[in-house]
């Protein structure tokens, strides 16, 4: 079954992304408070939307999603709050029809020089497509429904240090939530997924050491523990503890980003699971030749919750994109992704590649109209779960 956190892994090709975005101006309430509303309206095209290896199906796909802002800059506060919803409908059959909710509050105070404390929170009503969540392949065409769920985050953050500081430190603190609504086939019986259910406690240290102007050396310690409500016994419950140290450089503002690398090691609560330690890594990378053009690059190892096959997923993921203006209305995009999820406990593997490119054209600062097509492919140890698919996309964005 797919995993509950998707990540990601390596291929050199072409996907999506625009340098140009539409900068709301927004309007000013007073005491420092400003809104910022948007909307997206799109249209899109998806030749295998259950994700199935033969006798696939297409779907137009219609999405509307407006949302709004609201800006508070204070002398020692500044934050912002958020709320935006996603309504979607299908051509193909009006039951995969979804209606997405995001509310998210972000806090920095600014204690003096030195100190700063960070917190944020937020809550997500979502849905998993069928044929991507907890039954995959042509069996997820007997649901009545996609899977439904909520998911509560919240992370609090302290930072120490300056510009001029020789060593910085931050730590963090954080939980996780998601809770997933019961689903049922179409002949009406009930699918429970309350063993889906599950909390994540996360925590992390680090420390920056300047070595010189432009580079400083990275230290990040991190512990993730996971805990599944249906059963205190569940096999999957168990925690990552994950050392990375590196470096983090801006050299001549064209090439800035991170590179850590070290171990990630995977315990569990019941004996019946095996603790293993894995190679470990987290890379970031941006080049700009020129002020209108930009490379990114983008590697990492993780370790995400599955459901029903293997104990975790060991994922790797790598991504390269290329972005360009050609002018002050024409921009374009092409990004190209490769993703390894490895079922560890089982015999399932998959790679997922993809590639897309895009063409955004901005009329005016608060206006943009992006084409996208991307092209998307799994190749599974698992049977009948290969699949490839096509999507083209239409949008189009304003913000006031």
């Amino acid at each position: 079954m797919m995993k509950l956190n998707t990540g990601i892994t390596f291929f050199m090709a072409l996907i999506s992304g625009s340098v140009l975005a539409v900068e709301p101006i927004g309007r000013s309430l007073g005491s420092g408070i400003a809104v910022y509303p948007d909307v997206k309206a799109e249209v899109e095209h998806n030749d295998n939307i259950y994700l199935l290896e033969n006798n696939t199906i297409d779907s137009v796909i219609t999405r509307v999603s407006p949302g709004v802002t609201f800006k508070g800059d204070m002398p020692a506060l500044q934050w912002q709050a958020g709320y935006r919803f996603e309504q979607a409908f299908y051509s193909e059959d009006g039951d995969d029809d979804y209606f997405d909710q995001d509310l998210n509050v972000d806090l920095d105070y600014e204690l003096n020089s030195y100190h700063q404390i960070a917190f944020d929170a937020g809550f997500h009503d979502g849905h998993e497509a069928r044929g991507a969540g907890s039954i995959e392949g042509g069996l997820a065409l007997f649901l009545e429904a996609p899977d439904e769920y909520d998911e509560y985050d919240a992370n609090l953050e302290y930072k120490y240090g300056a510009d001029e500081s020789l060593a910085d430190f931050n730590a963090k603190l954080g939980s996780y939530q998601k809770r997933f609504e019961d689903n049922e086939t179409r002949n009406g019986i009930n699918i429970s997924n309350a063993d889906r259910d599950y909390d994540q406690w996360n925590a992390l240290l680090g420390m920056d050491f300047t070595i010189s102007p432009a580079t400083k050396a990275v230290v990040e310690l991190s512990n993730t523990e996971v805990s599944y409500k249906e059963d205190s016994d569940d096999f999957r419950e168990g925690g990552t503890i994950r050392a990375l140290a590196g470096f983090r450089w801006d050299i001549t503002g064209k090439t800035t980003g991170e590179a850590k690398f070290g171990t990630s090691t995977r315990d569990f609560k019941n004996g019946d699971a095996d603790s293993e330690t894995r190679f470990s890594w987290s890379v970031d990378l941006t080049w700009k030749p020129q002020l209108q053009s930009s490379v990114a690059f983008y590697s990492a190892q993780s370790n995400d919750e599955t459901y029903r096959v293997g104990n975790y997923i060991d994922n790797r993921y790598s991504q390269i994109s290329w972005d360009h203006s050609f002018s002050t209305f024409i921009a374009a995009g092409l990004e190209g992704s490769l993703s390894h999820d490895d079922y560890v406990g089982s015999e399932r593997e998959d790679d997922i590649t993809s590639l897309s490119a895009s063409v955004t054209y901005s009329p005016r600062i608060w206006m943009d109209v992006k084409a996208s097509l991307k092209h998307e492919n799994r190749d599974s140890e698992a049977d009948n779960l290969d699949y490839s698919r096509q999507v083209f996309n239409v949008s189009v964005t304003l913000a006031l």
